[in-house]
């Protein structure tokens, strides 16, 4: 079976390919390898509970082997739809992910040999894309290793907020410093970082009109035909407000790696420990865009105005010990870089995730009042839809007093002056990763 063989659906998944890949990762692992696929047992694939992105399907695979060793295995594949492969294709997301976890997190992890420094990505065992945008992506299982996914539809609460924030600093940090030793050679080996999801016609197709379903969500408030009026004085360009925002690239050391969908439906949680899952939509800009749509997306507008300056101020103490770590001394190398300078980066990409945002709650909305209607849990969808409906009133009630305060409306028009509503990409042809 060849390794570089890529499954688009679990049917796909075969004893022989699981073998070549599972003695690849027991490779790396030091450990002997299976002597062919009839030392695979039995394999069972059942749908991930957790899945419901349009552009991949996601899948729990458990292996097991004759020397009685389980395997409980993640995988994720492009979406079998004809509109999510061709949103996948058109916006690279395998290769990014695949990029992201197989080449990028080996390349830090090994800058933080003996610094205990603990990233907060999953452990992959297998991945590889083709030009065409299919790709697969295998991961240890976080949900058998205790990991969960926390109910979000009224925030996160602080403390996981907190976990959340420090362990993305030092990510950061780590990955800011990876980027910084060779910025020429770091674009050129991550090439498909330097892809903007939202610079996309298929994209703009898809999230145009969540823009303007917000726009009659929040008409329909009462009291609200202020918020409503200035949403609607910049949604016509909002989709290249958002492209734009998704663009901006500050000096070092905020320039770093972002995840790009920084939500609560993207972290896993164990105790205090958190991994970030997702990466599809991961690229080079400011590691406030990260923070940014984390508490804009995640939080409440109580946790928001209580605790978003203590928040700031613990994700700039572990981003600066990290540095130190790794022998960065900030007051030399980055006499800019204090804790205001920090809170001004993260008040300048606000207006993108308060749009990042946006999409997302109506999605989530959206989604809730079908549950509702359909029946099932309808008490829960209930609940949740008060939740989440709430969070995105109080969300524009917080931007329209923004909106007119010199720091916004200098960012707005830098972003407006800078944006543009016909971005094509030219679609380059990708190259196939395996990596163990």
């Amino acid at each position: 079976m060849d390794q570089d063989f890529i499954p688009t659906q679990p049917e796909f998944i075969s004893k022989d390919w699981l073998a070549v890949i599972i003695n690849q990762y027991r490779s790396v692992k030091g450990l002997t390898p299976l002597r062919c696929d009839g030392d695979i047992l039995e394999v069972e694939s059942i749908s991930h509970p957790m899945s419901r992105g349009k552009l991949s399907s996601c899948h729990l695979v458990h292996v097991t082997a004759a020397d009685n060793t389980d395997y409980r295995l993640f995988f994720k594949m492009v979406a079998v739809t004809a509109e999510g492969r061709s949103m996948a294709a058109e916006t690279r997301v395998m290769e990014r992910e695949v990029e992201a976890l197989l080449h990028l997190a080996p390349m830090l992890r090994r800058l933080t040999l003996d610094k205990q420094i603990v990233l907060p990505l999953p452990e992959v065992v297998y991945g590889s894309y083709s030009n065409s945008g299919d790709g697969v992506l295998v991961c240890l299982d976080l949900l058998s290793n205790g990991y969960t996914r926390l109910p979000s539809s009224a925030g996160l609460p602080i403390i996981h907020l907190i976990s959340a924030v420090e362990s993305m600093a030092r990510f950061h940090a780590v990955a800011s410093v990876a980027i910084s030793s060779d910025p020429a050679a770091f674009k050129n080996d991550f090439s498909s970082f330097q892809v903007n999801y939202f610079d996309s016609d298929v994209v703009y197709k898809h999230v145009n009109p969540l823009f303007k379903e917000f726009s009659s969500f929040i008409r329909r408030v009462p009291g609200f035909y202020d918020q409503f009026t200035k949403f609607e004085a910049v949604r016509g360009s909002a989709w290249g407000l958002v492209s734009r925002a998704a663009k901006r690239q500050p000096k070092p050391p905020l320039l770093t790696v972002t995840h790009g969908n920084l939500i609560a439906e993207n972290l896993l949680y164990k105790d205090r420990s958190m991994v970030a899952v997702d990466w599809k939509c991961c690229g080079l800009g400011s590691s406030m865009k990260d923070i940014a749509m984390l508490l804009t997306s995640s939080s409440s507008s109580s946790t928001r105005e209580v605790h978003t300056r203590q928040l700031l101020e613990s994700y700039y103490f572990i981003y600066c010990q990290t540095l130190a770590k790794l022998g960065v001394n900030v007051k030399i190398e980055y006499p800019e870089f204090t804790i205001e300078a920090l809170v001004e980066e993260y008040q300048r990409c606000l207006f993108g995730a308060f749009l990042q945002t946006v999409c997302l709650f109506t999605e989530q909305l959206r989604d809730l009042e079908s549950q509702f209607i359909s029946g099932g849990d309808t008490e829960k969808a209930g609940m949740d839809l008060r939740e989440v409906g709430r969070r995105a009133v109080d969300l524009m009630d917080e931007v329209s007093l923004k909106l007119g305060s010199p720091l916004w409306t200098e960012v707005v028009s830098e972003v407006e002056e800078s944006s543009s509503l016909t971005i094509k990409i030219p679609h380059q042809q990708n190259k196939g990763q395996v990596r163990g």
